[in-house]
């Protein structure tokens, strides 16, 4: 319960530093632009530069024991990983956060960074964005599965609330069994690129024939991600709904 608390407090601490960053206000609502109203649906933040700072609020076991801190009191969060993305089980409780690195792909290669790092939890055990979407879900009898944050919040925002993203990781059987608990129809919808393909290639031959409606979704040829499609000129649900393709496979 501890723990909670202070992950809880950390989370609004980024969500309020990031309102007060021109960087990553010049990120979230230029960039990526991003509503208002889903900075604050998600509670998106900022990394404080200053790690040593944060053990004002939080406490420095926390901080370590999460991987948020190095034991020299040094953070690759504060350095590198600085937008924040706050990750909560099925009912809404904070579980982790994701770090999202501010450099460019280049200078990411450069120093061999991954591009989101994550605190320490289970990526197999969590969807991102299932506390929001399960009543849409339900509902809908359908769930979209997508691979990034970006596109599950542009996906939310377009109208199609029942969405969920893989946390950084593969689409695996704990996905599929909990997923499998409100609907019996699963949407997959993964970047267009090859390793995409190949990720929804393996998922077909894992899950078919499980008692789940699998289908695939395919992106017009110039998008890379659902994201980047939602990015484009403010696409909307009636957009989706006309200009994507949704394929049943008959055999992979």
């Amino acid at each position: 319960m501890k723990e909670v608390q202070e992950l809880t407090k950390l989370i609004d601490i980024c969500h309020d530093n990031l309102k007060k960053t021109k960087l990553g206000k010049d990120y979230i609502f230029g960039e990526r632009n991003l509503s208002v109203d889903a900075f604050q649906r998600y509670k998106i933040g900022f990394f404080p530069r200053n790690p040593r700072k944060l053990t004002e609020y939080v406490s420095d076991d926390f901080l370590k024991s999460s991987g948020l801190m190095n034991y020299d009191g040094s953070s690759q969060f504060s350095d590198y990983y600085s937008i924040i993305f706050p990750i909560y089980d099925d009912y809404g409780t904070p579980t982790a956060i994701a770090g999202r690195c501010m450099l460019t792909n280049q200078e990411r290669e450069i120093l061999a960074l991954p591009k989101y790092k994550n605190s320490k939890f289970k990526k197999t055990n969590h969807l991102f964005g299932l506390n929001l979407a399960r009543e849409s879900i339900l509902l809908n009898q359908n769930a979209y599965v997508v691979e990034g944050y970006f596109d599950q919040i542009s996906m939310y925002d377009a109208g199609i609330t029942n969405t969920v993203a893989v946390c950084g990781t593969g689409f695996s059987k704990n996905h599929f069994i909990k997923l499998s608990r409100y609907t019996d129809k699963i949407s997959i919808f993964l970047d267009g690129d090859e390793p995409g393909q190949k990720s929804a290639e393996s998922i077909y031959n894992k899950y078919v024939n499980r008692g789940i409606k699998l289908r695939f979704i395919k992106l017009p040829r110039d998008y890379k991600d659902a994201g980047e499609y939602f990015l484009d000129n403010n696409k909307t649900l009636d957009d989706f709904q006309n200009e994507i393709e949704s394929i049943i496979p008959m055999e992979w």
